[in-house]
């Protein structure tokens, strides 16, 4: 009923499933990694491949931050319908 209810307000509930089957494993998986006997700070951003997640990601909230404020601007210029 809970997917129900979010698919009919507009969520997307391929995200939820997701999380609700990976959420588990990566959490036991990031408790691994900071267990381990190195002990640096910055043990996920000096290994390549998750440094290269890391950058992903960040690229990924970036373009999704930069594309609605470009949706907002062309909005802004393109003015409230008068009625």
């Amino acid at each position: 009923m809970f997917g129900y209810a979010l698919v009919r307000c507009g969520f997307p509930l391929a995200p939820l499933i997701l999380g609700l089957i990976l959420g588990d494993q990566i959490e036991i998986n990031l408790i691994r990694a900071i267990m381990t006997d190195d002990k640096d700070p910055p043990l996920f951003f000096t290994r390549p491949i998750s440094g290269a997640l890391l950058l992903c990601a960040a690229l990924s909230v970036g373009l999704a931050i930069w594309q609605h404020m470009r949706h907002q601007a062309r909005t802004a210029r393109e003015g409230a319908p008068e009625f």
